[in-house]
């Protein structure tokens, strides 16, 4: 394979060994060579090691910061020195295919946007069914179906081929621990002047993990309530919105987690309310920093 055709698959992991030793089996089947697989793990089993070092891929294992996913991510990214990298949860499979027709997409995609800027995003099968990338929702939810002729400002994260110079120059947002962390750096792609392309041919399988997910759902929430804030506030600068959103979206939150859970879960998404609160004042504070930095 040309190098400028090389990928690096990334692998972050938490404490899931043995899916860890079915993900990585799935890449040694891939059409297409792999020129690096990182494994970055942020758990404690001693097997994690062992299993990613016994794969008969060129695998690169190291250990994560332990400060959530989107840290992870930028841990694994920094190690990457190769054109593109794709980004591949431990409970998820590449398909035989995946690489050969994201390669394809972004040649095609490159002569018309230009290299190192296109991401070219697949699909997802996760139980069954085929997840597309869909938009957010103005609370934050990805829910929202793409009309046929418009852009892509999301992106299905373990089927996804990015360049790598610009993740590397946009990096991930560290206070995402899980969740939303995918679509908060697809939406500032696009806003530098990315493009997302989908690649309908490009198919990874799912099987997620029952294991590690017991702070999930609180972490998501914060990330949802952070990121979206932070798309219409900084990303997009539609200052409107954000205020809306900032009105509306805590107490959505907090009526829906008495919904299902009684006080709990309202004291919960109060709480999550909060966390997010603070992020988005620490992010407002960086934003002007560097903006007066630039300006200096």
């Amino acid at each position: 394979m040309c190098e400028h055709r090389q990928a690096t698959i990334c692998i972050c992991t938490r404490d899931r060994p043995d899916a860890l030793r079915s993900t990585l089996a799935s890449i040694e089947l891939s059409d297409t060579g792999v020129a690096t697989v990182i494994v970055s793990d942020d758990g404690w089993s001693p097997q994690t090691q062992s299993v990613a070092e016994s794969s008969g891929l060129p695998t690169f294992f190291t250990v994560g910061p332990r400060r959530g996913l989107a840290a992870n991510r930028n841990h694994a990214l920094s190690l990457v020195t190769t054109p593109y990298l794709v980004y591949l949860d431990d409970d998820c499979h590449l398909s035989s295919n995946f690489l050969s027709a994201a390669f394809r997409t972004m040649g095609e995609c490159e002569a018309r946007f230009g290299k190192g800027s296109v991401v070219v995003t697949g699909l997802e099968r996760k139980s069954g069914e085929l997840v597309n990338p869909q938009d957010q929702s103005f609370l934050g939810f990805q829910n929202k179906p793409y009309l046929a002729d418009e852009g892509l400002n999301s992106i299905v994260i373990n089927s996804t081929m990015f360049p790598t110079e610009l993740v590397k120059r946009l990096q991930f947002d560290e206070r995402l621990r899980y969740g939303y962390e995918e679509v908060e750096i697809s939406t500032r792609i696009v806003a530098a002047g990315g493009t997302i392309v989908r690649c309908s041919d490009a198919i990874n399988d799912h099987f997620p993990s029952p294991l590690g997910r017991d702070d999930y759902e609180f972490d998501g929430e914060v990330a949802r309530l952070y990121a979206t804030y932070k798309r219409y506030s900084l990303t997009e600068r539609r200052r409107a919105r954000a205020l809306a959103f900032g009105v509306i979206a805590p107490v959505h939150a907090v009526l829906a987690g008495g919904k299902a859970r009684g006080l709990r879960g309202m004291l919960d998404a109060n709480r999550a309310s909060l966390i997010a609160l603070k992020y988005a004042r620490v992010a407002a504070a960086d934003n002007r920093a560097t903006t007066s930095c630039r300006r200096n």
